[in-house]
């Protein structure tokens, strides 16, 4: 995934779904909404784009291999 580059929220919840993770996008557009993704694009007809980098990050973040926990 090229990092500078702005995502569709198709395009995030196409990786998101890669990731493992649940949810499709109407959660991702919520998402945007929450400020879970950071800085947000808007365009002129409103369509919602983010940083390929900050998916990523969220994306580590969220995912179950991430668990950095013990673990025993």
């Amino acid at each position: 995934m090229e990092q500078d580059r702005w995502l569709k929220i198709k395009e995030v919840a196409a990786a998101w779904a890669a990731a493992g993770l649940p949810g499709g996008e109407q959660t991702i557009r919520r998402m945007i909404d929450d400020g879970d993704f950071g800085e947000v694009h808007r365009t002129r007809g409103r369509y919602r784009l983010v940083r390929a980098s900050a998916v990523a990050a969220r994306i580590r973040q969220e995912s179950p291999e991430a668990d950095t926990g013990t673990g025993n």
